[in-house]
């Protein structure tokens, strides 16, 4: 049986808020087949708010959206990357807060 992807809820409404740098969230807590990476903005950027996963060994960026994008040639099963992209549309509003934070 397929587990679902989950609503990710930080133990404090604070947790992001003390997140700075590059983090992860794990199978487990997202229910998606990959560790997420979380990357606050830099400024430096030339591109919107994304996440990464690793798949193999390539960090593949997605972009944080209703419609989120994979902006990498790397392969990525279908059914693994529409359980991605769904678990993105679900979290997008504390991700984007995540990208933003300051």
């Amino acid at each position: 049986m397929e587990k679902k992807c989950k609503k990710y809820k930080p133990l404090f409404e604070s947790d992001f808020d003390l997140l700075t740098e590059m983090s992860n969230i794990s199978k487990q807590k997202t229910g998606v087949d990959y560790i997420v990476w979380l990357f606050p903005k830099t400024g430096k950027e030339k591109h919107g708010a994304r996440i990464k996963i690793k798949v193999n060994n390539d960090y593949v960026p997605i972009t944080i959206s209703d419609e989120p994008e994979v902006k990498s040639f790397v392969k990525i099963d279908s059914k693994k990357l529409n359980k991605i992209k769904n678990w993105i549309i679900l979290n997008k509003e504390i991700l984007v807060k995540k990208y933003f934070i300051k």
